[in-house]
C-alpha cells in the first residue's frame, strides 16, 4: 500500500512541477524552422534547397511550349490528353500540367519565404547575398506565375496550409510591383560573379529585371538597366556552340538551371523523347521558319540514328 501511495505522489509531483516549456517539445522527427535557421551554414542549406526546386521547373517550360508553334500534338492518345488540351487552349483546373505548375511554383515561393522570413534577425557576412538569392528566385517564379495566370495569390511570407486556402488573389499590378522590388534588392546585393554552382549574379538579376520592364512596357527603365550588362554578355560566333556540353557556361549564358551528374539523382532523362517525335509533337513550323543555310535550323531539327531519333546538342 505504501508503495502504491509513493508512486502516486511521485507522478503528481512530476506533473505539477513541470514547466510549460518542458511539456511542449518541438517535434524531433523534422526540423523546426524557427529553431533551425540560425547560422550562415543553415541559411546556405536553405538557399541551395531553393535552387534545387528549379530543376522541377524544366519540364514545365517544355510542356508549355504546346501553347506555341514550336510543339504540336495532332490528336490525344493515352497519357497525352493534358498536352493536347494545352495545344488547343482548352485547359481546365483538372489539367495535370496546370496543377503541377501551380504546385511547383508555390512550393518554390514557400522555400524562398522561409529564407526571407527567418534571415531578418540574423547577422553574418553573407546575409544580404542569401536574402538576395531568395528574392531573385521568388521574382523569377512570380514572373512565370503572373504571365500564366495574371491575378494570383501574392504570398511574401510563410503561411500555414490552412491559411493558404484563404489567401485572396492580388492584381497583376501588385504582383509586378513585388517582382520589381525583389529584383532591385537582388541587383544591389548579389555578387558580380557566381559564388557557387548555378547561383545567381547581379547580372542575372539585371537581365531579368530588364525583361520584366519590357513585359510591362516600361521601355525607358528597361533600356537603363539592360545597358548596364550589354558588354558583360556577348553572342558567340557560332550558334551551335551555345548549348555545347563542353562549353556550358559561355558568354551567352546569363543564368541557367544546373544539374550535376556527379551527384546521385541529379541526372535527368530526355524531356522530348522518341515517342514525342514519332507522334509529330515537334512542330515543323519552327524548323520551316529557318533558311536551309541557317545553323539554327540544324539545332532545331531531329536527326535519325537508325531506328531512333536523337536531338542535336540536347
Amino acid at each position: 500500500m505504501k508503495n502504491s501511495i509513493y508512486k502516486y505522489l511521485v507522478i503528481i509531483t512530476i506533473f505539477t512541477s513541470c514547466s510549460k516549456e518542458f511539456t511542449e517539445l518541438s517535434p524531433e522527427n523534422f526540423l523546426n524552422a524557427q529553431e533551425f535557421y540560425k547560422t550562415k551554414d543553415d541559411f546556405n542549406s536553405a538557399v541551395i534547397a531553393a535552387y534545387a526546386k528549379l530543376q522541377t521547373h524544366v519540364s514545365l517550360y517544355f510542356e508549355l511550349e504546346y501553347r506555341s508553334d514550336n510543339l504540336n500534338i495532332l490528336a490525344p492518345t493515352a497519357g497525352t490528353q493534358d498536352r493536347f488540351d494545352l495545344n488547343e487552349f482548352k485547359m481546365t483546373t483538372a489539367n495535370g500540367i496546370v496543377q503541377d505548375a501551380w504546385r511547383i511554383y508555390y512550393n518554390q515561393i514557400f522555400r524562398c519565404n522561409v529564407i526571407t522570413d527567418n534571415i531578418t534577425d540574423t547577422n553574418f557576412d553573407l546575409k544580404n547575398q542569401y536574402e538576395a538569392e531568395a528574392k531573385y528566385l521568388r521574382a523569377l517564379t512570380y514572373f512565370n506565375i503572373v504571365r500564366l495566370w495574371g491575378d494570383a495569390p501574392l504570398v511574401l511570407s510563410q503561411v500555414s496550409p490552412e491559411d493558404a486556402l484563404s489567401v485572396p488573389k492580388s492584381t497583376t499590378t501588385e504582383i509586378y510591383e513585388a517582382i520589381e522590388a525583389d529584383l532591385v534588392f537582388a541587383v544591389t546585393n548579389l555578387p558580380t560573379s557566381a559564388s557557387g554552382f548555378g547561383r545567381a549574379t547581379s547580372g542575372a538579376a539585371k537581365a531579368l529585371l530588364g525583361k520584366v520592364y519590357l513585359t510591362e512596357r516600361k521601355y525607358t527603365e528597361a533600356i537603363s538597366i539592360l545597358n548596364e550588362i550589354v558588354s558583360k554578355y556577348t553572342l558567340l560566333p557560332e550558334v551551335t556552340d551555345v548549348f555545347d556540353t563542353d562549353n556550358k557556361l559561355n558568354n551567352e549564358i546569363i543564368f541557367s538551371i544546373r544539374f550535376d551528374k556527379e551527384i546521385p539523382d541529379e541526372n535527368h532523362s530526355l524531356w522530348l523523347g522518341v515517342s514525342d517525335v514519332s507522334t509529330a509533337d515537334l512542330s515543323t513550323k519552327l524548323i520551316d521558319a529557318y533558311n536551309v543555310l541557317d545553323a539554327r535550323k540544324f539545332l532545331a531539327d531531329y536527326q535519325s540514328n537508325g531506328s531512333l531519333f536523337a536531338p542535336v546538342n540536347f
